[in-house]
């Protein structure tokens, strides 16, 4: 119902494209009047500050898009990540 509600109110405000963010989710698939492909990535310098930054996240990237196009892994992932989310906060 929130999300309805934003795209309603984005409308009203103007607004003509609502970014729902990557992944696949039911709540976007019902909101959705239409898909853009979007691409993503980085470019740099031969440098190591640059190096140092691309060593530190292109594993978990890599990763996370893996989990996230394949249904058979996110179901596992996702359930993984809000238990220790829980375990995290105390709940």
């Amino acid at each position: 119902m929130l999300h309805l509600a934003m795209a309603r109110g984005a409308a009203q405000d103007g607004m003509a494209l609502l970014d729902l963010g990557r992944g696949r989710k039911e709540y976007k698939d019902s909101l959705k009047t239409r898909e853009l492909t979007v691409s993503e990535g980085w470019v740099t310098r031969r440098h190591p500050v640059a190096l140092g930054h691309r060593m530190r996240r292109a594993p978990a990237r890599a990763l996370r898009n893996t989990v996230q196009g394949r249904p058979e892994l996110f179901g596992p992932a996702d359930a993984l990540l809000k238990r220790v989310g829980r375990l995290r906060t105390g709940g």
